[in-house]
This record gives C-alpha cells, structure tokens and sequence, in this order.
C-alpha cells in the first residue's frame, strides 16, 4: 500500500515539475530553519568544522572532477571567489542594459556622500519618514525621499549589494519603466505598513531611513520571476585572514528559499518587536511590507509564467554546467519553454536541433522553419546562417515563399555557394510550384552570370527556356544567352 502511495506521488511530481520544486524549496527551508534553532548549541562544532573549510573545499572539488570530467583545479576555480558580493549565477541574458539599476546605486551614494553630511537636521526634520518636524509638503514627499537615505556605510552597500544582484536581472526582464514603478511602490507600502504597524501596536511613530523596503520589495518580485535562480553567497574561506587574502568560498543557495528566509526572519523579528520581547532599531514591518508589495505586483503582472517558461528554457539549453539533464528531459522542458512563450526564438532553435539531431524529422523541419520566419524579422545575418544550418542537416526545401527569400538573401550576403544551392534545391523539388521553381532556376542563373561562370550560367539560362519558354522573364534569359 505504502509503495502504491508512493509511486503515484512520484508519478505526480513527475508530471508537475513546478510543484516538485517548490516542495524541495519547501524541504529546504525547512531544514535551515530547523538548522538554526540549534545552531547556539553548535557553534563552537561549527567554528571548530570552519577551520578545515579547505579540506573540505578539495574533497568536493575531487568528487565533482571525478563525476563531471572536468578537472579538480577548475572545480576549486568555479567554487572560489575574490569579490565578496553577492549575485545571481549564470545569468545568461545579456541583452540590454539595467541602467535604471545602476542609476539608483549612484543616486543612493551621492545622496549619502554628498548630501547627508551636509544636511545636518533637515535629514531628520524633513526627510525620514515620519519627519520630525511633519508638514503637509514633507510627509508625503518623505515616503520617497526617505527611500534614498542611509544610517551608516554598512547600511548604504549591504542595499547596494543586494539591489545590484536581483535589480540588474530583474529590469532586463520586466524592463525598467515597470522596474522603477515596482521599486518605488514597494518602498512606499513598506513605509506605511510599517508606521500602522508601530503606531497600531506600540502608539510610537515611526521615523526610518533606507532603501530596505523597496529593496525587500525587488527580493519579493525576484522570488515570484527568477524563483528558480541560484544566489551565490561569498563565505571567507580563511576566516579573519581572508580580509587580508580576499578568498571566499561561493555558497550557492536557491533564490526562493533565501528570501523565503529572509520574509520569514523579518516577520518573526517584527511580531517580536510588536510583544515587546526583541529590541531592534531594524525596520522589519518595512521590509515585510516591501516583500509584500513585490510579490503582489509579481503576480498582478502574470510574472509566475514567465519565471516559469525561462526556468524550462535554462533547463532544456542546460544553462547550468552542475545540472546533468537528458536529452528527452531536455526537450520536456523546452517545449514547456514554448507552452508559455510560442514565439521564443531560443527553445525553437534548441528543440529544433535536438529533434535534428540523430534524424530527419518532420517536426524539427516545421521548428526550423517558424525560427527562420522569425529570424527574418529581428536578425537577418542569423537567419541566413540557421538557414545554412537548415540545409546542412535536411537538403530539403522549406515552404517556397520563404526558402526563396532566404536564398535572395545569401545571395545579397554574398555567399553565393549556398546560394545556388538553395536556388537548385527548390527548382529541382517536383513538389514545388511552377511560380517558386521559375524564380529559382532565374536567380541560380543570374548569381552564376555574375559571379562570371559563363558556362555554368549558359547552361542554366538553356534550362529556363528549356522549362518555361512562356515566361516573362524569357527575354531577359535570352538577352543575357546573346550576351555570351
């Protein structure tokens, strides 16, 4: 009966993959939780195993070079760090710029160096929120200008830290006009639930500076996006030496459970505060506000099925050189890629070259074909080469109109070998229309004319009168034969 259970679970898990990872996220969360209500009692164990941190670093990197091919030194290369921050791992969209990103972080650090220490009290009077001294002008503007003020240079590049790893992924996926929206919304809702919060249950009002909120509120949209990213978090591999001897070992840590943790950390801290049982000058009623707006917007947004259809697509284009998938795996999860976005160029091509790949297939055939169409309208070069690549693996025609097309345009690349290739393929096809087969035998004759292989273009030129003496263009056939 109990392996009955489990082998339906198993089945279910199988057909639900979606599922399947948010209950290991789930799992994992859990054991860190489950972790850290004991780690008072084993921190000198902890301290003790920190010591051989490069012993173990060296078993590991022994175990994966034995079970990938790779070598152990690349291995101990690729779990090494020199840069302590934290980031996103293998992010492979480079397309466009997160310059509202990049805009913030130096906003923040002038305002921080530049502005506060020459504000004196007009930071606090005028710009915290709540100011101290509240007028009907500087209490709603201090909703956002508190969001550019810091309370000390470990608070200023911790935000900065954590604003440059999930703002740079996010703006190049949402774009940054919905980025900069989201971004301020979320420090705004942060704001407030967290003066309702203090002056609800602890009749204070609240006066707090930072980007927490709206940063916490980016955290919320990541785990709603790029759930299924990987955040590497740097630990000093020499401990204390490590400030001399910048050498940290990347932790990698799914980006769901982390700010799953951080969500759960900052509500148990704030209930704390509420009950008067935990003293802190931390704002957690802001950050859970912020993470609250984000996940809300991420959702308003449909987010969830983008972050979906790339998580499959990363899978299927195996983005992740530790993650072993098959090949039929592979395609599973770039056809999933395509379910949510049918016209992503990237699992169109991938798949059509994984059905290609130890046959012909009528499938891969019609993949090719919807990528070149495509292609055509965003990046001609590749169209032309996935075109080449369509040949080299089929040799078969496309539909005539755009096989046509796209052997005009080699011709206008210059590569005229493929060229007269595609020309002769689509006229020598008995299946192909008289119109497409006409177009071609004169396009394979006029590139051999000009390329100057007289004989050759001769040859082709009789073949057209040969074929299709009643055709328009037989008196520029016959023009070009008077010529020789």
């Amino acid at each position: 009966m109990l392996e009955r259970w489990i082998e339906k679970l198993a089945d279910y898990f199988a057909e639900h993959e979606e599922q399947a990872f948010l209950l290991k996220m789930g799992l994992l969360l859990g054991a860190i939780l489950l972790l850290r209500s004991f780690i008072r009692n084993i921190v000198p164990f902890l301290l003790f195993g920190f010591l051989f941190a490069p012993v173990y670093l060296l078993l590991f990197a022994y175990y994966r070079a034995s079970t990938t091919g790779r070598s152990t030194f690349r291995v101990i290369l690729d779990n090494l760090a020199i840069v302590p921050v934290v980031y996103a791992e293998g992010e492979w969209r480079k397309e466009g710029f997160s310059w509202f990103t990049y805009l913030l972080i130096f906003v923040n650090v002038v305002v921080f160096y530049g502005f506060q220490p020459h504000a004196g009290k007009f930071v606090e009077d005028s710009l915290l929120f709540l100011p101290h001294a509240p007028t009907l002008l500087n209490v709603p503007l201090s909703l956002f200008s508190s969001l550019f003020l810091h309370g000390s240079q470990g608070h200023l590049w911790g935000n900065m830290m954590f604003l440059w790893a999930v703002g740079a992924v996010l703006e190049r996926r949402i774009g940054a006009l919905r980025f900069a929206l989201i971004y301020l919304a979320s420090g705004v809702a942060g704001n407030l639930l967290g003066a309702w919060v203090m002056y609800a249950f602890q009749d204070k009002t609240l006066h707090c500076l930072g980007a927490s909120g709206a940063i916490s509120g980016l955290m919320g949209l990541f785990a709603v996006r790029c759930y299924f990213k990987t955040l590497v978090f740097p630990l000093p591999l020499l401990g204390l030496i490590s400030l001399l001897f910048p050498l940290n070992l990347k932790v990698r840590v799914n980006a769901l459970a982390v700010i799953s943790l951080f969500f759960l950390l900052d509500l148990t801290h704030g209930i704390y505060q509420v009950a008067g049982v935990y003293l802190s000058r931390t704002a957690h009623w802001v950050h859970v506000g912020g993470m609250l707006a984000g996940i809300a917007a991420g959702f308003w947004f449909k987010l969830q099925r983008e972050g979906v259809g790339e998580r499959h697509l990363e899978r299927g284009v195996r983005v992740n050189p530790r993650e072993i998938i098959s090949h039929d795996s592979r395609q599973k999860s770039l056809r999933k890629a395509l379910e949510v976005e049918p016209e992503n160029l990237t699992a169109l091509l991938h798949l059509a070259r994984a059905k290609s790949r130890y046959e012909k297939s009528p499938e891969g055939r019609e993949l090719y074909a919807k990528a070149l169409g495509l292609l055509l309208r965003k990046d001609v070069k590749q169209a032309c080469e996935v075109f080449v690549e369509y040949l080299n693996r089929y040799g078969m025609p496309l539909k005539p109109s755009l096989h046509y097309h796209l052997a005009s345009l080699l011709v206008r690349q210059g590569n005229w070998a493929q060229a007269t290739r595609s020309f002769r393929l689509l006229y020598e096809t008995p299946q192909v229309e008289a119109e497409w087969a006409e177009k071609a035998l004169y396009g394979e004759g006029r590139v051999l004319h000009d390329q100057g292989q007289l004989e050759a273009a001769e040859n082709t030129y009789r073949l057209f009168l040969q074929r299709f003496p009643a055709s328009e263009l037989s008196v520029k056939v016959k023009s070009a034969l008077a010529s020789f």
